[in-house]
Parts: C-alpha cells; sequence; structure tokens
C-alpha cells in the first residue's frame, strides 16, 4: 500500500509541479499583455495629441489663408470686389469653384456669412446652371419673384443678398457688377 500512496503523492507532486508551470506562464503573459496595453494607451494618447495639435494648426491656417471648412468643402469668403467672371476665374485660381448649394444646410452656412456674394450659378440660353454645368435645382432659394431680370436688364449671374430671409435670399444680378464671392473646393 505504501508503493501505490507513493506513486499516488508522486504523481500529484507532478501535477502541481505542472499547474505551478501553467500559472507562473499565464502570469507572465498577463503581465506581458498589461505592459503592451500600457504602450498602445501611451501610444493612443500621443496621437490624439498629434491630431489636436494638427487640428488646431489646419484652422490657424485656414484663417490665415481665408478659407472656413465645414463638411465635406473648404470655403473662401473674399474681401475684394469682382465681376462675376472674374470672381469665377479668381477661385479657378485658387483650386476651386464659385460656390455650388447643394444642400439646405449648405445654404444656411453661406447665408451665415452675412454677406452679399456670388455664387456659382449664371443663366445660359433661358437656362440656370451651377459652373460644373448642372441645371439648377433647388430653385426654393430664390428670393420672392427672383429671378427677375429687374427693369428688363440681362441679371444673368446669381447672388446671394443677405438681407433677405435666409433661406430665400438669391437675387440675379448683372454680371458685370462687382461683388464679393464665395469659392468653394473639396477637402
Amino acid at each position: 500500500m505504501g508503493t501505490k500512496y507513493t506513486a499516488e503523492r508522486d504523481q500529484q507532486e507532478r501535477n502541481m509541479d505542472q499547474l505551478q508551470l501553467t500559472n507562473n506562464n499565464l502570469t507572465q503573459e498577463r503581465d506581458h499583455f498589461q505592459a503592451r496595453n500600457t504602450n498602445l494607451t501611451a501610444e493612443k494618447n500621443d496621437v490624439m495629441a498629434k491630431i489636436n495639435i494638427l487640428t488646431a494648426e489646419k484652422e490657424m491656417l485656414q484663417k490665415a489663408s481665408g478659407w472656413r471648412c465645414s463638411n465635406s468643402s473648404c470655403y473662401y469668403i473674399s474681401t475684394s470686389l469682382n465681376t462675376w467672371n472674374d470672381s469665377k476665374q479668381h477661385c479657378m485660381d485658387l483650386g476651386g469653384h464659385l460656390v455650388i448649394i447643394d444642400s439646405e444646410e449648405e445654404q444656411k452656412f453661406i447665408s451665415g456669412f452675412k454677406k452679399r456674394v456670388w455664387i456659382g450659378a449664371m443663366e445660359t440660353e433661358g437656362t440656370w446652371k451651377w459652373v460644373d454645368g448642372k441645371v439648377l435645382g433647388n430653385a426654393e432659394y430664390w428670393g420672392e419673384g427672383e429671378p427677375n431680370d429687374y427693369q428688363g436688364r440681362e441679371e444673368d449671374c446669381a447672388e446671394i443678398f443677405f438681407l433677405r430671409v435666409p433661406l430665400r435670399n438669391w437675387n440675379d444680378v448683372i454680371c458685370n457688377f462687382n461683388n464679393t464671392y464665395i469659392c468653394e473646393k473639396a477637402m
């Protein structure tokens, strides 16, 4: 009987040694993952800090260059007065185009500048089109009675006239009128 108990005891000691070894390995693995987690958290915090710095720098550059971004577009608000065609050309020189308003959100955003500005709509052969050639589809933004070729003048270019109701403030104007303007380009 003594041999049987000795064999069982030896087996239990081997099992205990194996459990201890497994426990030690798991403890080392846990410590490794905890250290890795700590390092990844520190890396994440560094990346977030860099993102915050870059975002602040981007905002400063936008303000310095005259561009302001919203959603997926950036907008340049001119301080000089130009004809519609000169405004269109300046926007192209800046890598953009006169603003194309294609949503109520964008209409509100542009109207929020509270400036009288050219937008990228022009009448050609009786049809209002955007500078990209698309037919103007959101006529609900015209001011009351607009477009109207006031007093028989050929008012073939569109502006936002901020003194009107924000969602109904488009006006047709003679294209040689000098106005400020808003350029748009994708982010």
